[in-house]
């Protein structure tokens, strides 16, 4: 009888045994989202779900020379400062008499507190108590610090300062103003617009959109200017952005336009930090996307693309002139090539007789008609253009050079394109470049004129010209007219249009993108809400 009762206290005593090491170990394999008091459990926790990868650290030290608390630092190698970690490190290992204040009297009562309040000096450091948290930190280049006996980690920002230096962009030189551009590191890119507004009202938002990336996104708008419908809408349509990855600004402008199968942007982009922060200032808000010197705006105006930052850096008479010329090269680069085969081919009275038979004397023996002439030579503009700007800048150059002398010599000593084509050609390419932010919607509207010209002559050219403007007419930038202010018409506004006037003459905030609201009355509204 005893022996059984013994022999049932020793099954009970190793089933409670194999339950304690099975609840243990489950500790390891499914409870990951909780920080224990135990380090070992941590320290399995991390290495189970990030170990595998190279790159991850694990340091395991002591704290103290007589007590020896056991503690570890969790980093990835090349995002972090090495000589920082190792100072922490340090720091920690040869902490060993306590702190006293001038009365003799002991000022921790725990570790934790002392080496967060007195030992590790750093702007950057808090704590967290989540598992996910301290994971999301350390694939962000921060230091975490996990000690025995607490179920809290330390969060130190450390990252590296190791990153491109700040330069002009490529894509928006400028003979005046300033030549700095913005760079990969977000964080740079805000101190920039920090640097240019320094205003208490200015507000940044950081989300971090991408389920596999997690890739940081802050939004900057001015508080008490911004609208906040639109501020709002925006928030909604970043939340709903459901994608695995985000790499660049241009996946968050995909997501978030109104209308994604227009062929014009209703999302601004720009490089320029001086150019943002006038847009902030007028009250749109900037989205910055880290890994990217892309930063977007909205809500975004067609008149935008023709707006450039030194055209208010100097006086406005030849400003003014050379705006209405991306106006008239915006409009040459769209339609010539449509037009000249409209007029050629259906319309031909319309030419003086002399330069009707010059056109008719170079295109003798092309055999070919205008259209396909036309057409051939946009193909064959497009891929030297394409190979140009893929090439290395030497080759690029090269391939330009021998596109020009085949296209331009040897078509033309083979009779297969004519002169004037050839012209109409090099116009439209030389003014496109001039409209390079809005390029991409030229280059489709060239081939909308040019198949409608092709088939109803200048009637079609008509039709197609006013297609586009019904659909320009009817896209909108986070609620704001695409149009504005030419439709609907915003006299205020037309000073800064097709010509600019004087910037004293301009001091109102434009009431397309804040919606009516000037800025007294934004934060009187503001102040009536929050009584």
């Amino acid at each position: 009888m005893f022996e059984k009762i013994k022999n049932h206290i020793q099954f009970t005593k190793k089933l409670k045994q194999q339950q304690a090491i099975t609840h243990e170990s489950n500790k390891y394999v499914e409870d990951n989202c909780t920080i224990y008091m135990e380090i070992d459990i941590n320290l399995k926790n991390l290495k189970k779900t990030i170990g595998k990868s190279t790159d991850v650290i694990f340091k395991e030290f002591t704290i103290g020379v007589k007590e020896k608390i056991k503690a570890f630092i969790c980093v990835v190698d090349f995002l972090v400062d090495k000589n920082k970690i190792e100072g922490y490190i340090k720091t920690m290992s040869m902490f060993d008499k306590p702190i006293v204040n001038d009365d003799s009297t002991v000022v921790y009562s725990d570790i934790f507190t002392t080496l967060k309040e007195k030992l590790l000096y750093s702007i950057d450091i808090k704590e967290s108590g989540s598992f996910n948290e301290v994971l999301e930190s350390i694939l962000s280049g921060s230091t975490v610090i996990f000690i025995d006996g607490y179920n809290t980690a330390f969060i130190i920002g450390a990252q590296s300062s190791e990153q491109r230096s700040i330069d002009e962009p490529n894509s928006e030189l400028s003979i005046r103003g300033s030549r700095e551009g913005f760079v990969e590191n977000i964080k740079v890119n805000i101190s920039l617009i920090r640097k240019i507004i320094r205003n208490p009202n200015l507000v940044f938002e950081t989300l971090y959109l991408g389920k596999q990336t997690h890739t940081m996104v802050c939004l900057a708008y001015m508080d008490g200017l911004v609208n906040q419908n639109v501020l709002k809408e925006l928030k909604e349509r970043l939340n709903k952005i459901d994608a695995d990855f985000i790499l660049e600004s241009g996946y968050i402008e995909q997501y978030i336009e109104d209308r994604p199968f227009s062929i014009f942007a209703t999302v601004g982009n720009s490089e320029k930090p001086d150019k943002v922060s006038a847009k902030i200032l007028e009250g749109r808000i900037a989205i910055l996307c880290n890994g990217t010197p892309c930063v977007l705006t909205v809500p975004y105006l067609f008149i935008e693309a023709f707006q450039a930052s030194e055209d208010y850096y100097s006086r406005p008479f030849a400003d003014s002139l050379i705006r209405a010329g991306r106006f008239l090269a915006f409009f040459i680069s769209s339609s010539l090539p449509a037009l000249y085969v409209s007029i050629t081919s259906f319309h031909p009275k319309m030419i003086p007789p002399i330069l009707l038979l010059s056109i008719a004397s170079s295109r003798e023996g092309v055999p070919f008609p205008s259209v396909i002439e036309v057409g051939i030579m946009l193909f064959g503009f497009q891929v030297v253009k394409e190979s140009g700007i893929r090439m290395p800048i030497p080759g690029g150059q090269a391939v330009s050079i021998i596109g020009a002398l085949i296209v331009g010599q040897a078509a033309v000593a083979a009779g297969i394109i004519s002169n004037p084509v050839i012209i109409v050609v090099a116009l439209m390419g030389i003014t496109g470049f001039i409209i390079n932010p809005i390029s991409d919607a030229v280059f489709l509207i060239r081939f909308l004129l040019l198949a409608l010209s092709a088939t109803f002559g200048f009637f079609g050219f008509i039709i197609g010209i006013f297609i586009i403007l019904a659909h320009m007419c009817s896209l909108n930038s986070f609620g704001t007219p695409y149009l504005a202010p030419f439709a609907p018409t915003i006299w205020s506004e037309l000073k800064d249009t097709i010509v600019r006037f004087p910037l004293r003459s301009m001091k109102s905030k434009p009431k397309s993108i804040i919606h009516g609201k000037s800025n007294k009355e934004a934060n009187n509204s503001k102040e009536g809400e929050k009584t």
